[in-house]
């Protein structure tokens, strides 16, 4: 059996009983109650759940900032079957600038998943993310200080 055929005949049900307890991208906190979460970089909500993950999903979405923190990367997963054992070709990368107002990425975004067939679910995910990875991305302009100066009485 040759090795594309060989990881194309692997279902996702069998990868996640593999993955789901142990994976590099694993990270569980055990303050109060305890949650595993996951570094996986085509993971919108970072949730180690079989629904979000970006390993087992052909068509997956992810958001990140972009270098220097100036804007946003659309990131999208590959679903072709010759990507599978390409991991240099296994997420396309969209790139926003800062300068571009959140209604023109969410224009892109929405027109993007709704031509590729993507879950709605996960455009609400990245739409949510992208808006908080802009606006956490702003500058906020100083307010000058006010300097009271009393009045000398005339008195």
């Amino acid at each position: 059996m040759e090795k594309s055929l060989y990881y194309d005949s692997m279902h996702s049900d069998l990868i996640w009983s593999c993955l789901k307890k142990n994976s590099s991208f694993l990270v569980k906190r055990k303050n109060g109650k305890p949650t595993v979460l996951s570094r996986e970089p085509v993971n919108l909500l970072n949730k180690h759940m079989y629904v979000y993950s970006g390993l087992l999903n052909d068509k997956a979405l992810g958001i990140e900032p972009n270098k220097n923190n100036k804007g946003i990367v659309f990131l999208v997963k590959n679903a072709s079957k010759t990507s599978r054992n390409k991991p240099a070709c296994f997420v396309n990368k969209i790139c926003f600038s800062s300068r571009r107002p959140f209604s023109f990425i969410s224009r892109h975004i929405k027109r993007f998943v709704s031509k590729k067939n993507y879950r709605p679910d996960l455009q609400e995910a990245a739409l949510y993310r992208a808006r908080l990875l802009l606006y956490s991305q702003r500058t906020t302009k100083r307010l000058p200080v006010k300097r009271y100066v009393k009045k000398s009485g005339s008195q």
